[in-house]
């Protein structure tokens, strides 16, 4: 979201990624589960959110899309609805693409993976650089981190660690 610019009611996207090879869904989990635009309440620990099949014919157009949607860095948080929303953009952008099921279980896989490393990142800056300023996004990603492997099976690990991690952070803020 901080690379998102509008310049001239034109929407210009910059943004490299570390110039690393990820994942092809990888830029699109950074959107779709940005903290700084997605920061809410921490879901309860009820039952998994609903990933049902919509086809992508649910976005019409890009100006419905760019209608409804503006990012304001550090003021606007993302809904379900709007991610939603994004994401069939996105597949109906691509038709080479799988099945819309296909494609939300993958990006969830690839979101878990880009929220870790988002919390490593935040965690770098203030051990290495002594910047403590992204610290403040560590719970909230944290948080995100836990909705997502709440729907992954696969890695109850990875839940336990970050239950372990939010339990340290609700006691050393005690």
């Amino acid at each position: 979201s901080r690379n998102i610019f509008i310049k001239n009611k034109k929407v210009y996207v910059i943004d490299f990624q570390d110039a690393g090879f990820f994942p092809r869904l990888y830029d699109l989990a950074s959107l779709l589960y940005d903290v700084y635009v997605c920061t809410r309440p921490p879901r309860s620990s009820g039952p998994p959110r609903s990933r049902n099949e919509q086809t992508p014919s649910s976005v019409s157009s890009h100006k419905e899309l760019t209608d409804t949607t503006i990012f304001k860095q550090d003021q606007y948080k993302m809904t379900d609805k709007e991610r939603e929303k994004l994401l069939l953009y996105f597949v109906s952008c691509h038709p080479d693409l799988k099945s819309v099921g296909e494609i939300r279980r993958e990006l969830a896989i690839t979101t878990v993976q880009r929220l870790f490393k988002a919390c490593g990142s935040f965690a770098g800056f203030f051990s290495l650089k002594k910047q403590s300023t992204h610290l403040k996004y560590v719970v909230p990603t944290l948080n995100m981190l836990r909705t997502e492997l709440q729907n992954i099976k696969e890695y109850p690990g990875f839940l336990t660690l970050v239950d372990l991690l939010l339990d340290q952070t609700d006691r050393e803020s005690e």
